[in-house]
């Protein structure tokens, strides 16, 4: 429904609608996001929420009202997962350019431009807002996420982009390359229909808007990120599909960019089950390597079943290639003992899920960390010892 909404209101056919939709929710970003457990419902709602919002924001140059139910809607979806802004701003170039395409009204094209993205901006200005005052009373991911914004990065948009090319060539080779080829077609047939180069080349700006919109998370924040917060590049890829299908009239034509779409598509749909089985195989791993840390810490003390001794981890457990299974993708699924690079709060939860109790508390102090440091590792027989209050654990 929601990636329906993003270009319902234009004189598309069904079939191009059809293919905006299957080019969308086919994009492996999106499987990865439902696998992501804890946010993978509310999530995809947010995600319609950022399109409602947007098509109320195209209302609001005849009822400015709007654009107050428009802010509270993007600050609560934003706040949900904060990737979520680079979606917007890839909708709203996406839905600008095909405007600009039946109308040619560069004008108001940048008005709309500069309008849309100032709502935008007055939205994550109240959400940084909300998180500084609000941040002695929750969890303050929020804060470390918007601490990760790279000026410098940002203001080299040039190279910025150019890595970030290189980087989604690897990570999404068929779809980048499909999409670079059904624009580069798009872009020549509108020169032809128009023959007008001054209209080329504010084609091409909005063009170029439209990539500087649908990289905007990578390029801001320095690719800090995992994949499954790249949303806006299956929303981008599709939007590059969708107008080599608006240029395709003649026959041949459209058969090239179906050809090019099918073969896109199966190649995305392959991805995602290369990475549902990965993702299995990774929890199976954790979870048996979690269950012997678990029987470990029992059997060095007992009491800890009740959540009497704190708990410390001492390094990390990366998987070797001697461990590494041929379906495993270590660039999506990296184990919860050594995301992080070593996140002793992450292994916490993981084995507090496993059955650890709940009332477990870390300890990471100093001469914890030192005591450690003489441990053998695991899977050493004596990787797990008892020191005053604490269970050390000490990983590779």
């Amino acid at each position: 429904m929601a990636v329906l909404l993003i270009i319902s209101r234009h004189n598309i056919s069904i079939t191009g609608k059809t293919i905006f939709c299957i080019a969308v929710i086919t994009f492996p970003v999106f499987a990865q996001l439902q696998y992501f457990f804890f946010q993978s419902v509310y999530n995809f709602f947010c995600f319609l929420l950022v399109v409602i919002s947007y098509r109320l924001a195209e209302c609001g140059s005849k009822y400015k009202i709007l654009y107050i139910p428009v802010v509270v809607l993007l600050v609560f979806s934003i706040s949900s997962y904060q990737s979520l802004f680079a979606v917007y701003l890839t909708i709203m170039m996406i839905n600008i350019i095909l405007d600009y395409i039946d109308n040619q009204d560069f004008k108001n094209a940048f008005k709309n431009i500069i309008i849309l993205t100032s709502i935008l901006l007055i939205s994550i200005i109240i959400y940084y807002i909300i998180i500084k005052l609000s941040v002695h009373k929750i969890n303050n991911y929020h804060t470390q996420f918007l601490n990760h914004f790279s000026i410098k990065e940002a203001g080299n948009i040039i190279t910025a982009i150019y890595r970030t090319l290189m980087s989604n060539m690897k990570s999404f080779p068929t779809s980048m390359i499909a999409g670079s080829i059904v624009l580069i077609f798009a872009v020549i047939s509108f020169y032809i229909k128009e023959k007008s180069f001054k209209k080329l080349y504010m084609f091409l700006f909005l063009i170029f808007l439209l990539i500087l919109a649908g990289f905007s998370i990578r390029i801001i924040f320095n690719s800090i990120l995992p994949l499954r917060a790249y949303l806006s590049y299956g929303v981008l890829f599709a939007g590059f599909i969708v107008l080599g299908y608006i240029f395709a009239k003649h026959i041949l034509s459209k058969i090239l960019v179906f050809i090019i779409v099918c073969i896109a598509v199966l190649y995305n749909i392959n991805e995602t089950v290369k990475f549902q089985n990965s993702y299995i195989i990774s929890y199976e791993q954790d979870s048996i390597i979690a269950e012997d840390i678990l029987n470990r810490i029992y059997k060095t003390a007992p009491e800890m079943y009740y959540g009497i001794y704190k708990v410390s981890f001492i390094g990390k457990l990366a998987r070797s290639q001697k461990h590494h299974h041929p379906v495993l993708n270590n660039n999506i699924n990296v184990s919860f003992f050594a995301w992080d690079n070593g996140n002793p709060v992450r292994m916490l939860r993981f084995l507090q899920l496993k059955g650890l109790s709940m009332e477990t508390k870390l300890n990471m102090d100093k001469e914890i960390l030192d005591i450690g440091k003489n441990m053998p590792a695991y899977p050493d027989i004596n990787c797990v010892r008892l020191y005053k209050d604490t269970v050390i654990v000490k990983l590779q």
